[in-house]
């Protein structure tokens, strides 16, 4: 069928597919929201996603499942990233031009080379996992954000980045993190 797009579509990876399954977006696509309710794990890959809302902001909500983003995005405000309990995101592979804010609760998972261009932002219970080998997160631009939650790694290789000139607050220390950490 045809893809579903354009600003404010709400766009659901739902029980279409019965085990984990690559979506690739052949070419640049637009959509206000995207939502995964599935526990067969969809990766999503391919040409670049905006999203992009009228009112409000936009969203990932991923009610079930371990979901993954390996895809340039964009969005025209914040980028609202949410989770309910054992489900999670992961980016691999991915550049996020816009900010970031991780809601109460959402584990946020970074698999291979990362950029987040926009800022990063997430209360206490926010989790950020770098996870497999060598993962990178470059948070760059002049965005700014705190993230207070937990930042998790026992991957001596494992690699956070802060560059530009926005700041980016860990508000919740570096205690479970035993990668490198670099400012420049």
């Amino acid at each position: 069928g045809t893809a579903p797009g354009g600003a404010d579509v709400a766009v659901l990876f739902g029980s279409a597919i019965p085990s984990a399954s690559t979506v690739t977006l052949d070419g640049a696509r637009t959509a206000g929201s995207l939502t995964f309710n599935n526990s067969a794990a969809y990766t999503l890959s391919g040409d670049a996603l905006t999203l992009s809302t009228t009112a409000g902001q936009p969203a990932i909500g991923i009610a079930q499942g371990n979901h993954t983003l390996s895809v340039g995005l964009l969005a025209d405000s914040e980028i609202s990233v949410g989770a309910a309990s054992g489900a999670s995101l992961t980016l691999s592979n991915a550049t996020v031009n816009a900010p970031l804010k991780l809601e109460a609760g959402t584990p946020l998972n970074i698999a291979q080379t990362n950029s987040l261009n926009g800022g990063l932002s997430g209360d206490e219970t926010a989790l950020l996992a770098l996870l497999g080998t060598a993962p990178k997160l470059s948070v760059a631009g002049s965005g700014s954000g705190t993230f207070a939650g937990a930042l998790a790694s026992s991957w001596t290789n494992a690699h956070l980045e802060k560059a530009g000139s926005g700041t980016l607050t860990l508000a919740g220390g570096l205690p479970g993190f035993q990668g490198v950490t670099t400012v420049s």
